[in-house]
């Protein structure tokens, strides 16, 4: 099986441990001593953190898929064209 999947129990691990992270900075809010410029910096420090590691592990994904054997086959990714906005 493609390393990809077998990963998901670790990504998952990684994302729980950002979210208990980010509950304990939440409770250390309350605290006097703990500016709110760092509050804000730890919160969006963490949630870059995470979106980091999803993100490399959607990339490490978007390129297998199932084969007929159970097992996964690399295909070649379709560049993305970015969308144009009219503003």
């Amino acid at each position: 099986m493609h390393a990809c999947f077998e990963s998901r129990e670790a990504l998952y691990l990684v994302n729980h441990g950002i979210d208990e992270a980010a509950q304990g900075v939440q409770r250390l809010k309350k605290s006097p001593k703990l500016s709110m410029e760092t509050y804000h910096k730890s919160m969006a420090g963490l949630e870059r953190r995470r979106s980091i590691i999803n993100l490399q592990f959607i990339l490490e994904c978007a390129n297998w898929k199932p084969s007929r054997n159970n097992g996964f086959v690399r295909i070649v990714a379709t560049p993305v064209r970015p969308c144009m906005v009219a503003a």
